[in-house]
């Protein structure tokens, strides 16, 4: 799976008609990269590392817009997470990390299942991490990591034949 468009500034600025100034949307914060393909042996899959970068100055117009960062960061997040979400099937797992240069070491959240994943379970293991530092912003040197592993349906493995006697005693 591959990604081939690229969210940029100029496609998600939207025009007000009551302002003349522009809106910026929360998709003009980040950037996700083409894919890191790897191979898994423990799954026995393939693996896709997204790297997504934030652009500062949109987070900061965004911010100004909505009048709160969390409010901010929760609506950018989940517009990427949305985004992201929907290329990935069902069955499979993901995994994201936080980098940074404020950050001791990295936030990492739990391989899951993609349905289990929510912004809010993403902030509640991000939060133990950032809680232990000074100062955390969120620039265009924080990067998140997003590991998508491909988990395959079924065994592989049709049983063609039951020994019906063995099975009855």
């Amino acid at each position: 799976m591959s990604i081939q468009t690229y969210v940029t500034v100029e496609d998600a600025l939207t025009e007000d008609s009551e302002n003349p100034k522009t809106d910026i949307a929360p998709e003009a914060c980040f950037t996700v990269q083409a894919p890191r393909t790897r191979r898994l042996k423990r799954f026995r899959t393939t693996t896709n590392e997204y790297r997504v970068t934030f652009n500062e100055s949109n987070l900061q117009q965004l911010v100004q817009q909505h009048g709160g960062p969390l409010s901010t960061l929760h609506d950018v997040m989940e517009t990427l997470l949305d985004q992201l979400m929907d290329w990935f099937a069902p069955q499979d797992r993901v995994r994201i990390g936080l980098l940074g240069p404020s950050l001791t070491h990295a936030a990492w959240v739990p391989l899951m299942r993609r349905d289990q994943l929510t912004v809010e379970r993403m902030f509640r293991h991000i939060e133990k991490v950032i809680q232990s530092n000074a100062d955390f912003t969120l620039n265009g040197n924080v990067i998140l990591y997003i590991l998508h592993v491909d988990m395959a349906n079924g065994t592989g493995r049709v049983n063609t034949h039951t020994n019906m006697r063995q099975w009855l005693m």
